[in-house]
């Protein structure tokens, strides 16, 4: 990787961990509730930073093999 992990990677990732689990819930439960929002912003923002982490952990290491 050459360049550090931004901010935009992570928002990316939050947004779409978020449609992702909303969309799962909502075939799961046979419809969409707006109760359910608010856990898939949660486990999108764990799964976001995990993420972002594993990311930087790559750019990291790619970094110190220059």
């Amino acid at each position: 990787m050459k360049n550090k992990p931004s901010w935009g990677l992570w928002l990316t990732w939050v947004i779409a961990y978020s449609a992702l689990d909303m969309i799962l819930a909502a075939l799961w439960h046979g419809g969409f509730a707006w109760n359910q929002v608010r856990d898939a912003v949660e486990g999108a923002l764990f799964a976001g930073t995990v993420t972002w982490l594993f990311a930087l952990y790559k750019w990291h290491k790619a970094d110190c093999e220059l």
